[in-house]
C-alpha cells in the first residue's frame, strides 16, 4: 500500500473534477448576471476555494502562502476591474478583506474555533466579494456563518472534535455568489 505524505497532498482526480465543475457551474450562473470581466475572475476565486476545501479536508490545515495569495489575488484582481471600468470601486473589496478578516481573527480566538487558515480565507473571501459590491458583503458573511454552524452541528453531532471549515467557508461563498446574482 502507498503511503500518502500529508505535509505535502497531492488532489487526486475526483478533486479536480469537484473544482472544474464548481467553476462551470457557478461560471454560468454568475455571467448571466455579471459582467464577462467579474465572472471570469470570481471563477478563479472559486477555482481557488474549491482546491483549498480539498486541501483542508485532507490535511485540516489551509496553507498561508495560498490563503494570502488568494486574498492578494482578490485585491488586485479588483484593482485590474476597476481600471477596465467593470467595478464601480476598491472600496468594497478592501472593506471586505479587512472586515473578513478581522471576524474571522477575533473567531479563531477562542480554542476550538476557527484556525488561523480559516481566518485568512475569510479574508480573501471579503476580497473577492467585494467585487460584486456593497450589497453582497453581508449576505456572503451570513451565509457563509450558517454554512459554517451546520457543519459545526453535523461535526459535533459524529464525535469530530475538530470540524474543518475550508469547504464550509467555500460553499457558504458560492451559495451566497449565486443568491446575490440571482436577486439582481
Amino acid at each position: 500500500m502507498t503511503k500518502i505524505d500529508m505535509t505535502r497532498p497531492t488532489l487526486g482526480s475526483t478533486s479536480w473534477v469537484l473544482v472544474f465543475l464548481s467553476a462551470a457551474i457557478s461560471g454560468g450562473v454568475l455571467l448571466q448576471e455579471l459582467p464577462v470581466a467579474t465572472a471570469a475572475t470570481l471563477i478563479v476565486c472559486v477555482a481557488g476555494l474549491a482546491v483549498l476545501a480539498a486541501w483542508d479536508i485532507r490535511t485540516h490545515r489551509l496553507p498561508n502562502v495560498a490563503t494570502v495569495t488568494l486574498s492578494v489575488a482578490g485585491l488586485a484582481a479588483a484593482g485590474v476591474l476597476l481600471v477596465a471600468g467593470q467595478t464601480a470601486s476598491m472600496w468594497p473589496a478592501l472593506a471586505g478583506f479587512a472586515g473578513f478578516a478581522a471576524l474571522g481573527f477575533v473567531e479563531a480566538l477562542p480554542r476550538d474555533s476557527l484556525g488561523g487558515g480559516d481566518a485568512k480565507l475569510l479574508a480573501a473571501v471579503g476580497a473577492w466579494t467585494g467585487m460584486l459590491g456593497w450589497s453582497a458583503l453581508l449576505p456572503t458573511l451570513l451565509c457563509t456563518h450558517v454554512v459554517m454552524l451546520a457543519a459545526l452541528i453535523v461535526g459535533r453531532a459524529r464525535g469530530r472534535g475538530r470540524v474543518v471549515m475550508g469547504p464550509a467557508i467555500a460553499a457558504g461563498t458560492v451559495v451566497s455568489w449565486v443568491l446575490v446574482g440571482l436577486a439582481a
